[in-house]
């Protein structure tokens, strides 16, 4: 019995589209000399080519039904009369009007005629329309006005035009910068779905107790309002965006059609048979937590294993795929709603774990526990700290650290850290058994050319005390590595240490590079990189034969 259904209503679907066929139907009507000079179209089609829209992002959709039993293959064909009626019915239930224009029609065939790509929108309207819809009815606006992000950004959260107007709603700087969305070296809330829709009612607002007509202010949102008023002007004060049109850039006698194509189209795209390709989240799955210190999308991803691709999705706003610290204010970021727990319970390693990417001395900062100390290594990089398992170091630390720090202390330590990445705030800890709690240490300079290591002393430490950088520490002292001891004498100014032997065969003129072993990498390709040669640097770091392997450092004395 379904299937003598389903075959009936295919049937009555397909002699519908016959018996209202009674003349040609959009899809062979050339509509193209009616398109030309309209740069919303030439957004749309530019933006079905950026690699947003052809990522792991979009999965198929097989939850939303195909209530007309069409073919995946089949296009149905309308004739004009029957478009111009749904959008008449389209009109009757909105006080934005709603007009059937030759140009609304070209628009309408330039849309359907991108199947594909309009599945993929169609599948974002589940991630963004929600919220538009939620945010419109805050404000008393109409609900369709979500449908200008289909021809701004076609639903794409990083979309930039080439003047310099951003994200889902297109605001130019100064616009976004009016209603409040900031813009600095870190942000930009111009991409944030959530404020960005919010500036948008409000101008929405502005622009309808200016003009008193949805068309008008569509204009004027996308020709800006002196555009408009001098339309009108010369238009003998016409406040009718139809009958000023002519006057008007032709760009912006392009848009309100191409708008009411667009709304066209999301409304009625099952009658056209056009499937939604869902994209890997949508809006009841997503949840919003606010973080407290400097947190990197790559342990975000890596840690909560969320594909960096959903991490960029949802939280478009970070220029720098970086969430910056502030003590004034709490970001954002938005998550799936299955990896909240997970987030609870790891948050702290997150932050641990991006400041030691950031900061190497960081992790050398908490240098002694019970006359332990406790070293993570020279160069923390990504995959060291988060990819290597098996680094018992790396682990031994992170108890250490989480034992005698709590959440407030370790906050703390990373604030002190300047957040340009390029110097460090002269702060430090030392950490004792019997407090378990951070403390100021110092270090005592020395005048002769040489430093006796303190304890709880490292290199960051006393680096900046004597106004130099951990890279020179460890050139003038001939090391590959960051580890200390108290009562070790370093060279703290490029001179021979006093009390020690100085093994190096560089001087004190010369440039030390230490250089980590990739793969693939052969003593000749380095020395040819470091314009060496082969002989000097075994000789520099006493390789008899020929062999090196990965992760080894080797000294590159010029």
């Amino acid at each position: 019995m379904k299937l003598k259904t389903s075959i009936f209503i295919s049937f009555a679907g397909m002699f519908l589209c016959l018996v209202l066929s009674g003349q040609p139907s959009a899809s062979v009507r050339d509509y193209s000399g009616l398109l030309s000079g309209s740069k919303t179209v030439e957004m749309f089609d530019s933006l079905s080519n950026t690699m947003f829209f052809h990522s792991s992002l979009f999965k198929e959709d097989m939850s939303i039904k195909n209530k007309y039993a069409y073919s995946a293959d089949f296009i149905p064909e309308y004739s004009d009369s029957l478009v111009r009626s749904r959008i008449a019915d389209m009109n009757a239930s909105s006080p934005i009007e709603f007009r059937y224009t030759e140009d609304v029609m070209a628009h309408i065939d330039f849309y359907l005629k991108r199947r594909s790509f309009l599945a993929r929108i169609l599948g974002l309207t589940e991630l963004y329309f929600p919220m538009f819809e939620e945010m419109l009815d805050k404000y008393n606006l109409p609900l369709e006005l979500k449908y200008v992000t289909i021809i701004e950004s076609a639903l794409n959260p990083l979309a930039k035009s080439k003047a310099g107007a951003s994200g889902l709603w297109q605001f130019m700087l100064k616009t976004g910068q009016i209603y409040g969305l900031e813009s600095n070296s870190y942000i930009d809330d111009r991409f944030d779905p959530y404020k960005a829709t919010d500036a948008a009612c409000r101008h929405f607002i502005d622009l309808y107790n200016i003009y008193g007509d949805w068309a008008l202010c569509l204009a004027a949102y996308n020709a800006g309002a002196g555009r408009i008023n001098r339309a009108i002007k010369v238009s003998n004060n016409r406040n009718d965006y139809w009958l000023i049109r002519q006057n008007l850039p032709r760009e912006t006698q392009k848009y309100v059609p191409a708008f009411i194509a667009a709304a066209y189209v999301f409304t009625y795209y099952a009658e056209h048979n056009i499937r939604p390709m869902a994209p890997v989240i949508i809006d009841t799955q997503i949840d919003t937590v606010s973080v407290k210190a400097e947190l990197s999308f790559f342990v975000i991803s890596k840690m909560l294993e969320i594909p960096m691709e959903v991490v960029e999705l949802l939280n478009p706003s970070y220029k720098k795929q970086l969430i910056p610290a502030s003590t004034t204010y709490s970001y954002k970021l938005r998550i799936p709603k299955s990896k909240l727990l997970r987030f609870t319970e790891l948050e702290l390693d997150m932050y641990y774990y991006t400041y030691a990417t950031k900061y190497p001395e960081l992790l050398t900062d908490y240098v002694t526990y019970s006359g332990k100390t406790i070293y993570q290594g020279p160069y923390i990089t990504e995959h060291s700290i988060l990819l290597n398992q098996n680094d018992t170091t790396r682990v031994d630390t992170l108890k250490l650290l989480k034992t005698i720090s709590s959440s407030d202390e370790l906050l703390s330590l990373v604030r002190n850290y300047d957040s340009s990445g390029k110097t460090a705030k002269p702060a430090t800890t030392s950490v004792t058994s019997n407090t378990t709690k951070a403390t100021s240490s110092t270090s005592v300079k020395s005048p002769n050319g040489t430093h006796t290591v303190q304890k709880g002393e490292s290199l960051g430490l006393i680096a900046r005390n004597y106004g130099c950088t951990v890279e020179q520490l460890m050139q003038w002292n001939n090391k590959s590595n960051q580890t200390i001891h108290p009562g070790q004498i370093l060279k703290v100014n490029g001179q021979t240490s006093s009390g020690t032997s100085n093994t190096s065969q560089a001087s004190a003129n010369d440039q030390i590079t230490w250089y980590t072993v990739k793969h693939g990498d052969s003593l000749w390709g380095i020395a040819n990189k470091y314009s060496t040669t082969v002989e000097k640097i075994k000789t520099d770091n006493k390789i008899s034969g020929n062999n090196i392997s990965v992760g080894q450092k080797l000294k590159i004395i010029k």
